[in-house]
Parts: structure tokens; C-alpha cells; sequence
């Protein structure tokens, strides 16, 4: 009767372990997974920033709406944006494009927002003609703020790639459970053997 009780007891400390286990591998796996997709996506925003600067600048500079919507255009099928807004300097909303129906993700989800400055930049033309150096340049800023563009970023659980993370989820899962389950079988019986 002593020795069913232990081997109760046993069981159920294992079963409990088991349930901790997975529920820690989960909860990091999910911050690992949230994490990467986050750097991910800021890299991705900078990607995209790094290659419309210019024209954003160039509208924003001469207040020209139709060109800042005709840049933003070749993003309409962009995965990982779903939404950039282009403000002017006193924050009135220059140019939008929105891919959240393409992506169908619901307004209320909280977006990753990344926002920079957009300045006008010394011209190459003034510098030469000027005889200044980057020094000077940057010294005197001869920059000039246009606007921001705000940037929001796909969510996690709106990736192309959460399927592929779930997977691996269950995966990770069916291994912890077979371990622990050659782990219990042998170790169960040296317990039952004593």
C-alpha cells in the first residue's frame, strides 16, 4: 500500500513537471518568436525608409500630395506593412496607404509603429558652392524639418510566417512530451524496482 502511494505520488510530481515544462518552453519560444519578428520588422521599416527618403522629401518639400500617394504605391503589397502615413510638419496627414484589408487585419489590432523624421538636407549644390566642409555643414544644420512618416509594422500573429512558427511550437512540444514520457517509462521502472 506504501509503495502504491509513492508510485501515485511520483506519477503525479512527474505529470506536474511536465505541464511546467511546457508551459515554460512556450513562454519562451513565444518571447524569442516576438522578439525576432520585431527586429525583423525594424529592419524592414528601415529597408523601406532607406529607399523613399528622397521622394518623400521631394514631396513633402514642395507639398506635392499626389506624389507623396504615387511613392507610397509601390508598397500596396507589402506583407509586412500594413499601414504608412506621411505628416507634413504641423502634423496634417500628407499621404496614407493602407494594406490592412489585403492583410485582413482588423483596425482595433495594435500595428508595430516605427516613426522618423523627414529633414531636408543640405543640398550638394549649396555645399560646393560654398566651399564647406561636412564639418562646417554639420555644425551650422542647415537642416530643415518637412515632416514624419510613421511606419505600422505587420504583427506577429498577422505573419505570413505564424504558421511556420506554430508548427515549430508543436513540434518543440512533441519532443518535450516524448522525452519526458522515455524519461517517466525509465525511470519508473527503476523506481518499481527498488
Amino acid at each position: 500500500m506504501k509503495r502504491a502511494k509513492y508510485v501515485n505520488q511520483y506519477n503525479l510530481a512527474f505529470i506536474l513537471a511536465v505541464i511546467a515544462l511546457l508551459f515554460a518552453a512556450n513562454y519562451l519560444f513565444t518571447n524569442a518568436s516576438q522578439q525576432q519578428h520585431y527586429y525583423q520588422q525594424q529592419n524592414l521599416s528601415q529597408s523601406i525608409l532607406a529607399n523613399l527618403t528622397i521622394e518623400l522629401e521631394y514631396g513633402l518639400s514642395f507639398g506635392n500630395k499626389v506624389d507623396l500617394k504615387n511613392s507610397l504605391e509601390s508598397l500596396r503589397n507589402n506583407q509586412g506593412l500594413a499601414v504608412i502615413t506621411v505628416f507634413d510638419n504641423q502634423a496634417n496627414v500628407m499621404a496614407q496607404m493602407d494594406n490592412r484589408d489585403l492583410l485582413s487585419i482588423p483596425e482595433d489590432v495594435e500595428l508595430i509603429n516605427f516613426t522618423q523624421p523627414i529633414d531636408q538636407s543640405p543640398s550638394s549644390s549649396l555645399s560646393d558652392s560654398l566651399l564647406l566642409n561636412e564639418e562646417i555643414l554639420q555644425s551650422v544644420k542647415l537642416e530643415r524639418r518637412l515632416g514624419e512618416v510613421t511606419l505600422g509594422m505587420t504583427p506577429l500573429t498577422y505573419s505570413p510566417s505564424i504558421e511556420q512558427l506554430q508548427t515549430y511550437r508543436t513540434l518543440l512540444n512533441v519532443i518535450i512530451v516524448a522525452l519526458m514520457i522515455m524519461l517517466w517509462a525509465g525511470a519508473g521502472a527503476s523506481f518499481c524496482n527498488d
